[in-house]
């Protein structure tokens, strides 16, 4: 096993072989300098290995993207569920909208991968089906956690869980766009208008 981690990211967090090597740098690459420019013999470099050896793992270049957006997702999911293990700990949902703020956007380098993969899915039929994989996944997680913390009766957790992806999603954007976004403000405002419906 290789010592070496991914340095812009943290979707893998274990000693790397080389495939998870492969698809860390390649991680790191997308966020950097996108998906047009990111090429096997760029990822080849970045992760000292011969472009054989990724050719080896992956067909093609879209086959690696592939891989990442599903560590992508699967850390993704992996943060929901430490989501929703603590919500069912305490119980209190402000305390959980703002955990959920420490953890969705501690890495805004998640969401500059995820847009370029959203640009990418939709003129790619195959990364677009990964792409709402991925969204849907997201989305039940959180519509688990807003029945779990729901105070009325009635409420379509899975509308609301639809909105609040969407605007994760937003918030994110507008912040990436514009360093002087007051991402803080915007959050609590949302967290506001869910307990309102909830």
């Amino acid at each position: 096993m290789d010592d070496q981690t991914s340095e812009g990211g943290n979707i893998i967090t274990e000693p790397l072989n080389n495939r998870d090597l492969i698809i860390a740098k390649t991680h790191d690459l997308l966020i950097e300098h996108g998906i047009k420019a990111t090429s096997i013999k760029l990822v080849a470099q970045a992760a000292g290995v011969a472009p054989g050896l990724i050719h080896y793992y992956f067909k093609s270049k879209e086959e690696l993207i592939l891989a990442v957006l599903e560590e992508a997702k699967r850390q993704c999911l992996q943060d929901w569920d430490e989501i929703l293990r603590r919500a069912k700990d305490i119980q209190q949902t402000e305390h959980v909208l703002k955990l959920g703020k420490e953890r969705l956007f501690a890495d805004l380098d998640m969401y500059r991968l995820r847009f370029e993969l959203y640009s990418n899915g939709l003129n790619n039929s195959t990364v677009k089906s990964h792409v709402n994989a991925l969204l849907q996944e997201e989305q039940r997680k959180i519509a688990e956690l807003s029945t779990l913390l729901a105070r009325k009766e009635g409420v379509n957790h899975e509308a609301i869980a639809a909105t609040l992806t969407a605007a994760f999603d937003g918030l994110a954007l507008r912040k990436l766009t514009d360093e002087s976004f007051d991402l803080n403000a915007a959050y609590e405002t949302l967290s506001e208008m869910y307990l309102s419906f909830t």
